[in-house]
């Protein structure tokens, strides 16, 4: 459960995948500005980089065949390169969900 009582997003997103061949896209717009502001169509109160990392830790177990992330805008990152450290760090999570469930092997 979340804070606010209502299921949290993990217990959402895993009741409407199955466990197998599942496909992640993920759009860098759906991360609020302030953590991710080079895209091309920031969305205030979007999630932060936490809760995202968070909510990607809790698809363990789905068998993951491909992802991707999109809506990075580079030339528009500030010094800092948040978004693109974001975008990192999404694909760093994703490709571990990958790796703990290899293709070929379902987690039961």
């Amino acid at each position: 459960m979340a804070p606010s009582g209502r299921p949290s997003p993990v217990l959402r997103i895993t009741k409407t995948m199955t466990p197998l061949d599942s496909s992640e896209s993920k759009r860098i717009d759906s991360i609020d500005p302030a953590f991710a502001p080079a895209t091309g169509t920031p969305e205030t109160g979007g999630w932060s980089t936490r809760e995202l990392r968070t909510i990607l830790r809790g698809l363990d177990g789905l068998h993951i065949v491909s992802a991707d992330i999109v809506e990075v805008a580079p030339a528009y990152d500030t010094n800092a390169e948040l978004t693109t450290m974001a975008a990192a760090d999404v694909l760093y999570e994703v490709l571990s969900v990958m790796a703990k469930t290899p293709l070929g092997k379902v987690a039961e």
